[in-house]
C-alpha cells in the first residue's frame, strides 16, 4: 500500500505510479495507492491502478488536545491487509504511523529535505512554528522506532540531510535508491540535431512555484532575444498565483509572445520529444526526475545547481550545471549548445545513455530486494 498526499503532478507522485505499474506488470504484488486528498492529475498514468481516498484529520497541539481522526484509513488497512506500507515523508505519513501493526513492514520515501526535520537551533526556541514542528517530529520518530521503520533516500543530498538530522538508531536504516523513469516511454530513438536557422525550442516541466524559479527564465529569454537568437519556451505545469507573477514579468520584458503556457498535460513525453533543449531553473531540487525524462528524450540539459540534481548532471557531458544565479551565463551556455552542432549531438547521445541506467525496471528490482529483506513472512 502506497500512501501519498494526492496524485497532483510531481516527481514523487509520478514515481509511485511508475513503481505501481511495474509491480502490476510483473504480477508480483497487489497494489493500492491511498491518497489523503482525492485529487488525481494523472488519469492516464494511474489507469488500472487501485486508488482510494482516506479522509483523515491529523492535528497535534503542544499544549491543547490533539485532533486525530483516522478511522477511514484504518478501515482501508483492515480491508486491504498490506504486507508493506510505503509512504512519503512527512506529515502525510504521520497518520499512517499512528496505526502500527507488527505484521506490516513500513517504508518512508525521503523525497525532500523536509525543513521540519532540522535540529532545533537555540534562537528558534522562541518560534512557535518550529516548536510545533519539533513536537510533531518527535512524535513521528517515536512511531518510527515502534515499527522499525526503513527509509529510502532519493539522492545523495537527501541521504546526507536525513543522516544528519535523524537519530543515529534510525539513520542507520536509510538506503540510497535514486529515482527512476519509464525509459522506453521517453526514449527518442533518432539522432538529434540542432539548426540555428530554425526556432530553438526550450522546454521546462514543473508546477509554478517560487523554488522552481521559472521567473528566472524570463530574464534568460530576454537576453537570448537581445542576442538575436530565434527562440521559444514551452512551460508545462500550473499554479495560478505564481504563474500570474511569471506572466506579469514576461509581459514587462516583452517576451510573452515567445512563451507557450501548456498547463497540465498527460503526455509530457511527446512535448519533450518535440523540444531541443531542456532548461531547469529550480533553486532547490531533491533529485530532478524530469531531468532524466528530458535526457531520455535526447535533450541536453541546462540547469542551475539545485543540490539533488548533482546526482544526474554530468557537467559538460549530458548538459551544463550553472553554479551561479546568473541569467547572462545561463543564456550564453544555451547559445554555446546552439552554435556547436557536434557538441549538441554528443550531449544528446550521452544524455540518452545516462538516462537508460535509471530505468524503472532496474529500480524495481532493487526495491523488491529491500521489501523482501523487511517482510514479516
Amino acid at each position: 500500500m502506497f500512501v501519498v498526499q494526492s496524485l497532483v503532478m510531481g516527481g514523487a507522485e509520478r514515481l509511485i505510479l511508475e513503481i505501481s505499474k511495474e509491480l502490476i506488470k510483473r504480477n508480483c504484488a497487489e497494489v493500492l495507492i491511498v491518497g489523503l486528498d482525492s485529487k488525481n492529475e494523472y488519469p492516464l498514468l494511474s489507469h488500472g491502478i487501485s486508488f482510494r481516498h482516506a479522509d483523515v484529520v491529523y492535528q497535534l497541539s503542544v499544549l491543547g488536545k490533539h485532533r486525530i481522526e483516522i478511522s477511514s484509513l484504518q478501515k482501508i488497512i483492515d480491508e486491504f491487509k498490506p504486507d508493506i506500507i510505503h509512504s512519503n515523508c512527512y506529515m502525510q505519513e504521520a497518520p499512517v504511523r499512528e496505526i502500527i501493526n507488527n505484521s506490516i513492514a513500513y517504508f518512508t520515501h525521503l523525497h525532500d529535505n523536509m525543513p521540519a526535520f532540522r535540529k532545533l537551533k537555540f534562537f528558534e526556541i522562541f518560534s512557535r512554528r518550529r516548536i510545533t514542528e519539533c513536537y510533531e517530529k518527535q512524535r513521528l520518530i517515536k512511531q518510527y522506532r515502534k515499527c522499525n521503520n526503513s527509509f529510502i533516500a532519493i539522492s545523495n543530498d537527501t541521504y546526507n540531510y536525513f543522516n544528519k538530522n535523524l537519530p543515529d538508531d534510525l539513520s542507520e536504516n536509510i538506503v540510497l535508491l535514486q529515482n527512476a523513469i519509464d525509459f522506453n516511454k521517453f526514449y527518442y530513438n533518432r539522432p538529434r540535431t540542432i539548426n540555428i536557422h530554425n526556432i530553438i525550442k526550450l522546454i521546462n516541466v514543473g508546477h509554478f512555484a517560487f523554488k522552481k524559479n521559472q521567473i528566472f527564465l524570463v530574464s534568460v529569454l530576454k537576453i537570448l532575444q537581445q542576442k538575436n537568437i530565434n527562440i521559444s519556451l514551452k512551460l508545462i505545469g500550473d499554479s495560478k498565483s505564481v504563474k500570474s507573477v511569471f506572466i506579469s514579468e514576461a509581459e514587462k520584458l516583452g517576451v510573452m509572445n515567445i512563451i507557450e503556457l501548456a498547463g497540465i498535460v498527460d503526455n509530457v513525453e511527446d512535448h519533450l520529444k518535440q523540444a531541443d533543449i531542456y532548461v531547469h531553473s529550480a533553486l532547490y531540487e531533491p533529485f530532478g526526475l524530469v531531468l532524466l525524462e528530458a535526457m531520455a528524450a535526447g535533450l541536453p540539459v541546462v540547469c542551475l545547481d539545485a543540490g539533488g540534481n548533482r546526482d544526474v548532471m554530468r557537467d559538460g557531458e549530458n548538459g551544463f550545471i550553472i553554479k551561479d544565479l546568473d541569467a547572462e551565463k545561463f543564456a550564453d551556455t544555451i547559445i554555446k549548445l546552439i552554435n556547436d552542432k557536434a557538441l549538441y549531438s554528443k550531449m544528446s547521445v550521452n544524455a540518452i545513455e545516462f538516462a537508460r541506467g535509471y530505468d524503472i525496471k532496474i529500480y524495481v528490482d532493487r526495491l523488491l530486494e529491500l521489501y523482501q529483506s523487511k517482510l514479516h513472512l
